[in-house]
């Protein structure tokens, strides 16, 4: 169960709410809120332009909540955008209105006030006799639920009703009045509906007063009649509409609560809200004759009715091809009386709907004259009525649902693809459903035509998706959709009455033609499950209301103009009122009970909630001076008017200019006052609500307006949010894991839980609260207001004077975090407002503290920081803003009045960048260092060090060496040239066929650097621009800026000198210890984050180390084919993916310092375009796996695998910890085989915990609790197992974040660094399925580790691999004759293990087997790369991990696995130019492959396998390929037994 936390400090959170308490109590004397219209003398004479630019204003607001409680953190997230943009929009000087009413129309009270008084009759006044009655209650319902269990014997239903009942523990309302605070002693004044209305609000004021909300409560209001005013509002606009013909009176079909007897919108719901009525047609077909079962049931039961079949369609053109109906045989029907001539049979939920659609006589009874179980109908034959065959039979369906429909369904298998399904199943198996098969005899009669399927459409369908059973509901699902799509919009009617008729035509027609035979009715249902909040289950009812024409074409069209010109902010917003305004039509506005004004022409019906609540907005302008401070308008406001002088011709003078009544039921100038406030603020700016409104109270807001209002008073703007949820998870009271609004300030503070709401999220996707955040939010607020304190106090200190560079740069950076912060707050992005304005604010003052510390801040950028981080925050922490504005720079007047800081000077973006530039320079030389200490760490652990032999010693004194590069190498200038050539800036694309003639021109097109490298330029392109992309010259001289830095650097890192050097300077100086030429070469103008960095470390020379490294080399040759001289100085990569090995050492020289010297490249500008290899290598830095491959709750790396546990260790959470990591420090990473590991680890391990966890004498030694944590964890499946012939990788992603199997990239390694690049992973994920997509890229890039593809078997090249062994459960004998020559140039280059898994993966190409095992392209014949290479060898196999594994095999067999083809569109490219056209074959082809093909692949397969003689094979794999054959798959193979989830290829 969810938790919410608890704070265990509260001194500093104790402290900031008292000074929120303080500022919040100056605000409301000083009555900062409040806001009235400019003087009328103020504008006389003003343009509309002059008004707007002398006198802005600005309106927000959001939906009133709703008063059946108190406001939780969900409302505070939607108050908190309009309470965000109401302090920002005051900081721009213009006068902010933000109001606040209270909506209690409706249901949801009169509800809850009537279970009260039920519950008060039930349980006593106070409800004290709750324990005595509720277990007598509890004991009878046990008592019945024992005898249906006893009756059913279904004790599954029974146990599982106990259980739902028990999960949330509030059943009774006086419990939920407990649970939000209210004393029981109180709860029986909520009787009184009018209770709620005066207990409610005053603690939502309160609320949203500790909150700081910057609220005008004088405007705030009650809904219904409880205000005269408000009614009088209402009924201004309910009459209005009426007259304009918006509001009309007739039968519809609607959503009906039977308990309630009235219609049931959406705000009466307690589940399904957004739910609307869905019609159908009734078909009737009378029962000829019934089963011998169920006449049994029926008869004496009916009286002289006839009993009718009840099918709901939506396809009643379809009827002349019925063949037969369908009920479902585990559903209870029944048979309802209609009148006294006929009874229907359907379930009850529909006969329910029949009884208030005017189908049931009288209206509203339900009279069940039998029951019978649908296995009972089965068989009985009925007239379909209109159909070629005039008599058909009742037959089982699988798939028929009792929640849709009648339950019963008629069938058209011409056109229906489940009727044809299910047609074919029942003929298939007539003994296994329990039928006869002339009952299923008829065929499908063809109904209509369509030009893509005929006139057969469900059994074209059927066939084309491969549909093999009623089962398959999936694809059956798409056939549906795609079949009555297509008869609708392209049928043609083939037979009846209407034949040759479009289908959508004929279909109204056929409707109206079986109705008024009698063959038909109208029947209408809910679209899905509706639950009332009287927990009535309501039905369609066709009633007569009155209804607001929603949809009317007209009225519809004005709204979409209001919509296309109002802001949404998102396009997501946008497109869900386009959606709304696509369906939305009549909409109750009318109802019988409840809360609400009275319908002013038909008082016996109240507005309901929706209807009443969609032009309040303009209620708020006029509302103070109606009833000021005065919710219910009890006390009239400071013009004196009284609501009765509020007729509807006052209130459409003052909203819409209309003409002044007489006689006047008021002073005009009182009535021009209330005009002059609504024509200053209205309309209003910004809306902002829950993007669940969306479907009806914003889009009816927008259809009000249009028709009420001048187009001048059209709303601006509308912004929506999504749901909030709360440390990850919904909000639950069930669960804990809830907090209202005030529980929320009282733990945390108002501007911590703010601070946490607007860093929660923006769009439209539901947002995260979490309370560690706030939490941290607490001690981030505490330390910035001392901070500020200290530094204000402590001014006369600080340096003054004249500014050097880094006063500059900080300057810079502080203005320009001011111009982002208002980008962010004008887009109402608090998120990113709250990143730029209050975080990197914070970040750029540490900087700059940090990089100032030997001569100190200035002191006027040190106040200057405070005032601006103090005004950019105001509208998200207003009362940590006013702390520093008033206490610490003791500024007169409040915050709240303070201005949008404004820069003096322009923001220089050279500056920025420059400052960016150190930043990353720094950060780039410490991680250096660090990686460097960790690998040592790594080397060195386990075993004696000698330091004075150690390459690098962080206790001797060290420098630094940065070379400046001033030119790009010259390949990337042509690549880049070259793209600027193909693009074509009109329409931005780059033409990829014209860079590959360019790079053919300029002869770059066989560069391996090239085609990556122009990849990541175009998606640089993409993100940045092009013409960011195309301006690669650093705007800052890189040696000044580096010779500013440089004080800091020394002093930061301790260093005892550091120095800079052009590219060209240390060429110079090349031969001379120290200087690397590797280094030199690869630097690039403007790289702080680039990874050609090295330590080179002079000393003295260490032969034993060197002998060591020489060997090294030599092995590294084998490999490559490339040497390398020893007297060279050694390079070594700062990355913490360095292999397990010793580290490599060099050369050590001694410097005329005799200290050691860190050799760091040029850092990179973030605008400047690296090249592709210095974006590998900077990926190197990580060692967290792609971004593609990494999941949310992983942590990577992961922490050094553990021991097992010592003995007598207590602790269950290290305990678990250390055996889920499986990996005893005493294994070597330097071993020469897993096996070795793998065959004795298990066991070894698995003897250590019984040993441990009881000793012979019984003493336990490892607690009970750990115990409990073994079992668990060890039932965890592994992501490697060892079935007996080796281990398996399991869980591939799981496999790679496992420090100890997972073995790092080579990035030592030319070919294998190339290859372990994320966009290379990308790209294979694009062709194969990502398991092997991800299994080739990791043995692509690793040098000697391998996951073989086909088994997924783990091993190291050169490994003695155990045989296949699938018919014995014991482990294979490993042979001790090495791998054949060709088994180890395999393994190398695709990573299959063995020549077994080499057939399997070369399933779909048999005949390319042998010329191809262990081969490359060029070494193939052209016979065998023909067939290797056949465009159609993907759509031979049956199965998706045959045809990833022959896509491996085939690709395996390029040095670029043909990738650099992917770089362009396949259509510009000539099929002699690419390397594998099998790339671009669609992956949906798919070819059958007959059983006599099957047995010669297996036997070819045979064939090919003996043929490589040069591999020891074993008599156990050949019987494994024996069974294999025969069984059709390897699933079944105990050897590969939870390695593959799939059948692979049938042999």
């Amino acid at each position: 169960m969810a938790q919410t936390i608890e704070l265990a400090q509260t001194a500093k959170r104790d402290f900031l709410k008292s000074l929120e308490k303080k500022h919040q109590d100056r605000w409301q004397k000083e009555k900062v809120f409040e806001v009235n219209a400019p003087k009328p003398e103020e504008l006389a004479g003003l343009s509309k332009e002059q008004l707007k630019e002398q006198h802005p204003k600005w309106f927000g607001n959001f939906p009133y909540p709703y008063m059946n409680g108190s406001l939780h953190l969900g409302h505070a997230f939607t108050i908190s955008k309009i309470e965000f943009a109401a302090g920002y929009q005051r900081m721009l000087g213009k006068r902010v209105l933000f109001p606040h009413g209270f909506h209690v129309t409706g249901m949801p009270i009169k509800a809850s006030s009537d279970k009260i008084i039920r519950e008060m009759e039930l349980f006593g006044q106070d409800f004290e006799n709750f324990e005595e009655v509720q277990a007598r209650i509890e004991a009878e319902a046990e008592k019945e639920r024992e005898k249906e269990e006893a009756a059913s014997q279904d004790k599954t239903k029974a146990k599982k009703g106990k259980l739902v009942a028990k999960s949330t523990g509030l059943t009774y309302q006086f419990q939920i009045m407990e649970s939000i605070g209210v004393p029981r002693s109180e709860i029986k004044n909520f009787a009184n509906p009018l209770h709620w209305l005066t207990y409610f609000p005053p603690i939502a004021i309160n609320d949203n007063n500790a909150f700081g909300s910057r609220i005008d409560w004088r405007r705030s209001f009650l809904t219904t009649d409880a205000n005269p005013y408000y009614d009088a509002f209402v009924r201004w606009q309910v009459n209005k509409l009426y007259r304009l013909g918006k509001i009309k009176f007739g039968e519809r079909y609607t959503i009906y609560s039977p308990k309630d007897g009235q219609p049931c919108m959406d705000h009466d719901r307690q589940d399904g809200e957004g739910i609307g009525p869905q019609e159908y047609t009734g078909v009737k077909m009378e029962v000829a004759q019934w089963s011998p079962e169920a006449e049994a049931l029926i008869s004496n039961k009916v009286g002289n009715r006839k009993v009718y079949l009840v099918a709901a369609t939506l396809r009643p053109e379809t009827m002349y091809g019925q063949t037969n109906c369908f009920v479902g045989t585990a559903i209870k029907y029944g048979v309802f009386a209609v009148n006294d001539q006929e009874a229907y049979v359907c379930t009850v939920r529909a006969a329910r709907n029949m009884a208030f659609q005017g189908i049931v006589t009288p209206r509203g009874n339900i009279e069940q004259l039998a029951e019978l179980p649908g296995s009972a109908i089965v068989g009985s034959k009925i007239k379909a009525p209109f159909a070629v065959n005039p008599e058909v039979y009742v037959l089982p369906m699988d798939n028929v649902l009792a929640t849709k429909g009648t339950g019963v369904v008629t069938s058209v298998p011409s056109d229906s693809p489940d009727d044809y399904q299910t047609l074919m199943d029942l003929r298939k198996k007539p003994e296994f459903y329990k039928i006869d098969p002339s009952w299923a005899a008829i065929d499908p009669v063809p109904v209509l035509s369509t030009p893509t399927y005929g006139d057969m459409t469900a059994p074209a369908l059927v066939k084309q998706l491969k549909i093999q059973s009623q089962k398959d509901t999936k694809q059956l699902a798409e056939a549906k959709e795609i079949a009555y799509k297509e008869g609708f919009y392209n049928g043609t009617m083939l037979v009846g009455e209407f034949k040759g008729q479009p289908v959508q035509e004929a279909k109204i027609k056929v409707r109206e033609s079986m109705i008024k035979a009698g063959l038909a009715f109208a029947y209408a249902e809910p679209e899905g499950f509706v639950l009332s909040r009287s927990a009535d289950e309501c039905v369609v009812a066709l009633m007569d209301q009155w209804y607001l024409d929603y949809g009317e074409p007209e009225w519809r069209k004005q709204t979409e103009g209001l919509l296309a010109r109002m802001n949404t902010y998102t396009p997501e917003t946008r497109h869900a009122f386009q959606k709304t305004l696509d369906w939305l039509n009549q909409w109750a506005c009318a109802r019988t009970y409840g809360l609400g004004s009275k319908l002013p022409w038909d008082p016996h019906f109240l507005v309901e909630s929706l209807s009443d609540s969609t032009i309040y907005m303009g209620y708020y302008t006029v509302a103070q001076l109606l009833h000021e401070n005065s919710l219910d308008g009890s006390k009239p406001g400071p013009l004196g008017v009284t609501a009765d002088q509020m007729t509807d011709e006052v209130w459409e003078y003052i909203f819409c200019n209309g003409p002044w009544p007489s006689p006047a039921p008021l002073p005009k100038e009182k009535a021009d006052a209330l005009k002059h406030e609504y024509e200053y603020f209205y309309p209003f700016d910004l809306r902002s609500s829950a993007k669940d409104l969306i479907p009806n109270h914003l889009t009816f807001a927008l259809y009000n307006h249009t028709a009420l209002f001048p187009e001048d008073k059209w709303p601006l703007s509308m912004r929506t949010n999504g749901h909030l949820m709360l440390n990850g998870k919904k909000m639950s009271k069930s669960t804990g894991n809830s907090l209202t609004l005030r529980e929320a300030i009282e733990k945390f503070g108002a501007d911590a839980t703010r601070l946490s709401l607007a860093d929660a999220g923006d769009g439209m996707e539901d947002a995260n609260f979490e309370e560690k955040t706030a939490n941290a939010n607490i001690l981030r607020v505490h330390t910035l207001l001392g901070w500020c304190e200290d530094m204000v106090k402590d001014q006369a200190n600080l340096r003054t004077g004249e500014r050097n560079y880094h006063d500059t740069v900080f300057e810079n950076e502080v203005n320009d975090l001011i111009n982002i912060t208002h980008g962010h707050y004008e887009a109402t992005n608090y998120k990113d407002a709250l990143k730029y304005g209050f975080y990197e604010l914070q970040s750029a003052r540490d900087w700059y503290r940090e990089v100032s510390g030997d001569v100190g801040m200035h002191r006027d950028l040190v106040l200057y920081w405070i005032r601006t981080a103090a005004l950019l925050i105001t509208p998200i922490a207003p009362h940590f803003a006013e702390q520093i504005w008033c206490d610490i720079l003791s500024e007169p007047q409040s915050i709240q009045r303070a201005l949008w800081p404004t820069p003096t000077t322009p923001v220089d973006p050279t500056i920025i960048e420059a400052g960016l530039y150190m930043r990353g320079t720094i950060k780039t030389i410490r991680d250096a260092e660090t990686n460097l200490l960790r690998m040592l760490q790594k080397a060195a652990k386990g075993k004696k060090v000698n330091t004075d032999s150690a390459p690098f010693d962080p206790k001797k004194p060290k420098s630094v060496r940065v070379y400046v590069a001033k030119e790009f190498p010259e390949w990337q200038n042509t690549a880049v040239q070259t793209v600027k050539d193909s693009y074509d800036e009109k329409e931005d694309k780059v033409d990829d066929a014209k860079v590959r003639q360019l790079l053919v021109e300029n002869g770059l097109i066989k560069d391996k650097r090239v085609m990556p490298f122009i990849q990541a330029f175009k998606k640089r392109m993409a993100q940045y621009g092009a013409q960011t992309a195309f301006r690669r010259t650093l705007p800052f001289s890189e040696s000044a800026v580096l010779q500013e830095l440089l004080p800091y650097l020394k002093k930061s890192l301790n260093l005892v000198d550091a120095e800079v050097l052009s590219v060209e300077e240390a060429k110079t100086h090349e031969a001379e210890p120290g200087f690397t030429k590797s280094i030199i070469d690869t630097s690039e103008p403007g790289n702080p984050d680039d990874d050609h960095e090295a330590i080179v470390m002079p000393g003295p020379s260490n032969p034993k180390r060197k002998k060591n490294k020489a060997n090294g080399k030599k092995q590294q040759q084998k490999r490559t084919g490339a040497g390398e001289s020893n007297a060279k100085p050694s390079t070594l990569k700062l990355s913490p993916e360095v292999p397990r090995q010793s580290l490599p050492t060099s050369q050590k020289q001694q410097s005329k310092h005799g200290e050691q010297h860190v050799v760091l490249p040029e850092p990179k500008e973030t605008l400047a375009v690296p090249s592709q290899k210095s974006q590998r290598k900077s990926r190197s830095r990580r060692v967290t796996p792609p971004s593609c491959m990494t999941t949310d709750d992983s942590s990577y790396p992961p922490s050094p695998l553990p021991t097992p546990p010592p003995t007598g260790s207590s602790s269950p959470t290290l305990l678990e910890s250390q055996i889920l990591h499986h990996n005893p420090e005493t294994s070597s990473s330097s071993s020469s085989s897993y096996y070795e590991y793998m065959e004795s680890y298990y066991d070894k391990y698995h003897q250590y915990i019984a040993a441990n966890t009881l000793k012979s004498s019984g003493t336990r030694i490892v607690p009970e609790e750990c115990t409990d944590v073994i079992e668990r964890v060890l039932k965890k499946p592994p992501v490697i197992h060892d079935p007996g012939n080796g281990p398996r990788v399991r869980d591939v992603k799981g496999f790679l974040q496992s420090e100890f199997f997972a073995q790092p990239p080579a990035f030592d390694d030319p070919l294998c660094a190339e290859f372990a690049q994320e966009e290379v992973l990308q790209m294979l994920q694009t062709i194969l399925p990502e398991e092997a997509a991800t299994i080739l890229w990791y043995n692509k890039s690793r040098a000697t580790s391998r996951i073989c593809p086909a088994c997924q078997r783990l091993y190291r090249l050169g490994d003695v691999l155990p045989d296949h062994d699938v018919g014995n459960e014991k482990a294979s004998s490993r042979s001790e004759k090495p791998p054949s020559p060709q088994l180890g140039i395999e393994q190398q280059i695709s990573g299959i293990c063995s020549p077994v898994c080499f057939v399997l993966a070369s399933f779909t190409f048999p005949g390319a087997i042998k010329g191809s095992w262990g081969k490359m392209a060029e070494e193939i014949d052209d016979h065998s790369w023909d067939l290797l290479n056949a465009s159609d060898a993907p759509a031979r196999s049956q199965s998706d991990t045959s045809r990833a594994l022959g896509m491996i095999v085939r690709m395996t067999r390029l040095d670029d696995l043909g990738l650099g083809q992917l770089c362009f569109d396949p259509g510009e490219v000539e099929p002699s130019q690419i390397s594998f056209v099998f790339f671009f074959v669609p992956s949906h082809w798919h070819t059958d492959l007959s059983e006599i093909i099957g047995h010669l692949i297996y036997l070819l397969s045979v064939i090919v396998y003996l043929s490589m003689s040069n591999h020891y094979y074993s008599r156990d794999e050949l019987g494994f390929l024996s069974r294999l054959k025969g069984r059709g798959g390897w699933r079944e193979q105990s050897a590969y037994a939870g390695v593959k989830n799939q059948p692979s290829p049938h042999l």
